[in-house]
């Protein structure tokens, strides 16, 4: 016999990662050489006496399934795996299928994305204990592996019962993922000093539960030379919680430390640049469903000055006007110390003051 696997509640994309529909059922089948996954409305086009409305009529359908005379080239299939011959699909690549071959010879168009499955039924416990992802923030007392009853198991099934604003079957997707990157523009015009461009940490602890719900960038507040001797200060504040995502600017010029985890600290960010207040701004608000499934992409960004009107303003990432770059270390940008950032562009070191600053926002956020 063949080998065979059926899913459940299958999302299917298109070539632009965009979500078109949800299929209740779809099976996993080896033609000898590759794993195809075909969704229940495609199921048995060699057999036209059995309609899947049920999981009851998978059976009747694979049971009339036979590749040796060309079965496998007759059906509508959704995703395709490279070639295996190996007994499970684990760590296979499947690619989604976005145009078939007319001759039945060849696996026609192919979207260029890998996918790999993951399993989301654990048998034991400590399986599904090693495999949930966990945010490390909350009591070590919580489990989040979870025994739940299985119509097709004798026994129990072990799932991932995530922390709220995780998605996934493993809960591997973190609420906030994706990179904020700083742009200072100094010294002269459309040269800017960069950093953040291949940092995918920086926001890797906003979780929008328990204390981490307001995340400061940069940590160390920007400093604009104002009219008559004055200093303009300008921070962003990212907030998410159980309803919103939200951008402030503030002038409040704190330096928050890296990974300081002290909850003084943390309720200060919340309070000081991540709330509506004198000083502070919210100029930008997205809202988030309280039980999150899926991602949603946010890209902009923020233009500063040292207009002491204007707590700036979102602007298109196309727009950020520095054709001539230089990356600075990191480690000036993420808080390690205080000042590092500022001695890029102080006038005291000889250096030209910050004329401009962006701010882009590339991420992706449970909603």
């Amino acid at each position: 016999g063949q080998p065979t696997y059926i899913l459940e509640n299958l999302f299917s994309f298109d070539q632009d990662a965009t979500l078109l529909s949800t299929v209740q059922y779809a099976v996993l089948l080896f033609d000898g050489g590759r794993w195809i996954v075909i969704t229940s409305e495609y199921f048995c086009p060699w057999d036209d006496d059995t309609t899947v409305t049920t999981i009851s009529d998978i059976p009747k359908c694979l049971a009339n399934f036979n590749p040796s005379r060309g079965d496998h080239y007759s059906y509508h299939y959704s995703y395709i795996s490279e070639y295996s011959n190996g007994g499970t699909p684990e760590n296979i690549p499947f690619r989604a299928s976005l145009g078939y071959s007319e001759s039945g010879m060849s696996v026609g168009k192919l979207g260029d994305a890998e996918f790999s499955l993951v399993c989301a039924d654990c048998s034991g416990y400590y399986d599904c204990e090693d495999f949930c992802q966990s945010s490390g923030k909350g009591s070590e007392e919580e489990s989040l592996c979870k025994a739940e009853a299985s119509p097709r198991h004798k026994s129990p099934v072990y799932r991932c019962n995530c922390e709220n604003g995780f998605v996934g079957p493993l809960c591997q997707t973190r609420p906030a993922e994706g990179k904020v990157m700083l742009y200072l523009e100094h010294d002269k015009s459309n040269s800017c000093s960069v950093c953040g461009e291949n940092n995918m940490w920086n926001v890797r602890d906003l979780l929008g539960l328990y204390k981490y719900t307001c995340l400061p960038f940069p940590r160390e507040p920007l400093l604009f030379e104002g009219g008559n001797g004055t200093t303009v200060s300008r921070q962003l504040g990212l907030h998410m919680n159980d309803t919103h995502f939200s951008v402030f600017v503030s002038n409040n010029g704190r330096f928050f430390p890296h990974e300081n985890d002290d909850v003084s600290e943390l309720d200060d960010a919340r309070e000081l640049i991540c709330s509506v207040q004198e000083g502070t701004s919210e100029i930008c608000s997205i809202e988030r469903s309280n039980v999150p499934s899926d991602q949603t992409n946010i890209d902009l960004a923020v233009l500063l000055d040292n207009n002491t009107t204007s707590f700036g303003k979102i602007v298109d990432p196309g727009d950020i006007d520095c054709s001539i770059k230089s990356k600075l270390n990191e480690n000036q940008c993420d808080g390690s110390s205080n000042l590092s950032l500022r001695e890029v562009y102080d006038p005291s070191l000889n250096k030209t003051g910050l004329m401009r600053v962006w701010i882009q926002l590339d991420l992706q956020i449970t909603a």
